[in-house]
């Protein structure tokens, strides 16, 4: 759980899907977050609007398999054979029928691959979605955002906001009304 993390630590703590939306949404107006199935995407709707950038999310678009499913896949494969492999080969075409419809219907400028499987192809993605004219769409990767994110709060001198995710402990704690 996002809010139990960010109380209990006493480091910086940056959270994928978190990290990703800020990202997404400071580089963008519009993104859509390409997720692996249903109950899935409901998760990033719902924590997207909870962090109250709803309004940037123009989709979440499902390719309708597992994680594991697709890992078994990704990780099975050395990146230098991927190219020519057709179990990747149809997950890269079901990842690029969902980006264009992210960009085409939805209007996404940005787009966030959020299973960790799917970042493993994100070089993959960004030459499809090159070679399909849209160059200029860009790719966030979850992991990715969030471990610079977290260098970003560490060499900022910054972690969670007490009051934020206030305990017990707090000497000024907030009213809530």
């Amino acid at each position: 759980d996002v809010v139990a993390g960010h109380g209990v630590s006493k480091i910086p703590v940056a959270f994928a899907l978190h990290s990703a939306v800020h990202v997404a949404s400071l580089i963008g107006d519009k993104f859509s977050i390409l997720e692996v199935t249903d109950p899935m995407a409901y998760i990033a709707r719902r924590n997207v609007e909870g962090y109250g950038l709803g309004r940037k999310l123009v989709s979440v678009r499902v390719l309708g398999r597992s994680s594991v499913e697709l890992g078994s896949v990704i990780y099975a494969r050395k990146k230098q054979d991927r190219a020519n492999d057709p179990e990747i080969k149809k997950i890269l075409d079901a990842a690029l029928v969902q980006c264009e419809a992210a960009i085409q219907k939805d209007g996404a400028d940005t787009i966030i691959l959020a299973c960790t499987p799917l970042q493993y192809l994100e070089d993959e993605i960004r030459q499809r979605l090159d070679a399909a004219g849209y160059s200029e769409i860009q790719l966030v990767c979850e992991l990715s955002a969030a471990i610079e994110m977290a260098k970003v709060m560490v060499n900022l001198k910054l972690k969670q906001a007490p009051r934020a995710y206030p305990s017990d402990e707090l000497k000024a704690k907030p009213e809530y009304r």
